[in-house]
């Protein structure tokens, strides 16, 4: 028996509330929820992303600097707050804007790779990614996600991969795989 089904039958006047909320509780009914949508949804948000940073990509020379950063900013601020709204305000497509607030977390890497392009920044790339974690490691508490948590988790591990690889790190593997300090 599925939760809608219980749902319908107290909208049918056949249960009261308290029997549909007895039934859930002794079959352990747990609200509806569809796995390939959600799942569609997160694929779909990393792939909205990719594509907006290519489009910005091409198209780079033709675009003024402002306009970039404009851009990369009000897609990422847009992208957390109809996200927001769609889980907190509306809480009907609570996994939609939840993949919305994935697209906008990576949307603030690709906003830092922008910025070092713009600005002709050259620095050590650990940086970026060390910035990105910072930026998105909050998120997981404020929203109760899951899925923010795997990504700030995944941006720890890409920072501390590209970090103790670098020449100039405190903390690097040599040939042996040895630890060395930096001295």
């Amino acid at each position: 028996m599925k939760y809608a089904d219980i749902q319908q039958l107290q909208d049918a006047g056949l249960i009261t509330g308290e029997q549909r909320d007895k039934i859930i509780a002794h079959f352990n009914v747990k609200e509806d929820s569809n796995r390939f949508l959600a799942i569609i949804s997160f694929v779909g948000a990393v792939l909205v992303a990719a594509g907006i940073a290519l489009l910005i990509a091409a198209n780079w020379d033709v675009i003024p600097r402002g306009v970039k950063l404009a851009a990369g900013l009000g897609l990422m601020l847009g992208a957390h707050g109809f996200g927001w709204w769609l889980r907190e305000v509306r809480q009907n497509y609570r996994k939609t804007g939840e993949a919305l607030h994935l697209g906008g977390s990576l949307l603030f890497l690709a906003n830092i790779a922008l910025v070092g392009q713009i600005y002709n920044i050259s620095t050590r790339p650990p940086n970026a990614f060390l910035l990105w974690w910072a930026g998105i490691a909050v998120l997981p508490w404020l929203l109760r996600s899951k899925a923010q948590h795997l990504l700030a988790l995944l941006a720890f591990g890409i920072w501390f991969g590209f970090e103790i690889n670098q020449e100039d790190s405190l903390v690097r593997l040599n040939d042996e795989c040895q630890v060395l300090a930096y001295s």
